[in-house]
């Protein structure tokens, strides 16, 4: 523990982060803390619980999805149509929303293929073509075997929200939202059954829930917002084609589920985060840091904060005055508030979320002995 707090010290006082370390260190930061209430052992329990009731939630929506689109289905062409068509969006939404708290929730039996079944993306600007490439197959008699891009809540988003030939469409729907249902209950069980807390290789349990917390700073804040809507220099565009959720603009509301996933993991709610495994290693002031740098991108990213949705705000910087809204994004401050415009608030975002990621990159990992995934050790904050 002594070695830790020096590592963690080296890094305050301008020391290298290193991106790579030992399992075996690992397996002594849990050995150190077995004794300790906050231990490996506590954190995993309360990870797998977390994603347990997020699983849930999402299990559930699906099959209200399933429901309400073959209702709309049936509604087609009747005076209930347009009500039954939103009330499938609204499904849709609220799907969409609950796999997006279980985005930062990759570990244990939530891995990229099972992740795939439900939500696939960046799709390509211009791909959905190969969504209706597909519905036209499976309307002409050809077999439901759509590859991940082309199922699961992305096609729903896609037909949902652009409906023109709805019948057709409709029908491709309900199979894709019919086939997420069995996989949802699959993942429930999966879930029920994981037992990290009861591992005899903890170290490895930690570090994957350790990994999985980087989809923050790797997707959320570089892929999200950073690299793919904002301008990287005076002469480029705000990219609202490159929205995550280009039809139904829950791209707020997304960034938003992240985070609140990563904190609760962070600080354990009421049971037991990686907050206290930092305040258990002797680094209080890192664990307060790190907590209250995290609240403060949730706070700054709340539905109450924009007026518009993202969309709109991008559309606008596009439309009206673009090169001094360009500077503007470029030099925003990351000390924005509710005074200042949609579009300061958006463009302030990744400042916002970068200490927490930073911290999470270095003095975090050095500290606790973890590991950097390669993804994240190359992409600088």
């Amino acid at each position: 523990m002594t070695a830790m707090a020096a590592a963690a010290l080296l890094t305050a006082c301008g020391g290298t982060t290193s991106s790579t370390s030992s399992s075996s260190s690992v397996a002594g930061l849990c050995s150190e803390l077995e004794s300790s209430a906050s231990n490996c052992s506590a954190l995993l329990a309360t990870a797998q619980a977390q994603q347990t009731s997020r699983v849930l939630i999402f299990e559930e929506a699906v099959k209200s999805l399933e429901q309400t689109t073959a209702a709309y289905c049936d509604a087609i062409g009747q005076a209930n149509e347009s009500t039954a068509l939103s009330v499938a969006m609204v499904n849709l939404n609220s799907a969409a929303t609950a796999w997006q708290a279980l985005e930062p929730m990759q570990f244990g039996p939530i891995t990229e293929s099972v992740r795939n079944e439900f939500y696939s993306w960046p799709i390509s600007v211009g791909k959905e073509g190969q969504i209706d490439a597909e519905i036209a197959l499976v309307a002409n008699g050809g077999a439901f075997a759509p590859t991940p891009s082309k199922r699961g809540l992305t096609a729903m988003e896609y037909i949902l929200y652009n409906n023109p030939e709805q019948s057709a469409r409709c029908d491709y729907a309900k199979r894709v939202a019919g086939a997420m249902v069995p996989e949802a209950e699959a993942l429930s069980a999966a879930v029920a059954d994981y037992q990290p807390a009861q591992s005899t290789n903890q170290q490895a349990e930690v570090q994957s829930v350790f990994n999985a917390l980087f989809y923050l700073d790797t997707e959320t804040k570089s892929e999200k917002i950073q690299d793919d809507i904002l301008p990287e220099g005076q002469n480029d565009s705000f990219g609202s084609d490159n929205l995550e959720y280009p039809f139904a603009n829950l791209n707020r509301a997304a960034v938003q589920a992240n985070l609140e996933s990563v904190l609760s993991i962070f600080t354990g709610d009421s049971a037991v985060g990686f907050e206290d495994i930092l305040i258990a290693s002797s680094q209080a002031e890192l664990a307060s840091s790190m907590r209250v740098s995290l609240q403060a991108a949730v706070n700054a990213v709340q539905e109450s904060e924009f007026s518009n949705d993202w969309r709109t705000v991008l559309a606008n910087a596009n439309a009206t005055d673009r090169s001094s809204n360009v500077s503007a994004c470029l030099n925003v401050p990351a000390t924005t508030n509710s005074s200042h415009s949609d579009l300061e608030k958006l463009c302030s975002l990744p400042k916002k979320i970068q200490p927490f990621t930073t911290d999470l990159k270095g003095a975090m990992s050095i500290a606790l002995n973890l590991s950097v995934p390669n993804s994240a050790a190359s992409d600088g904050d």
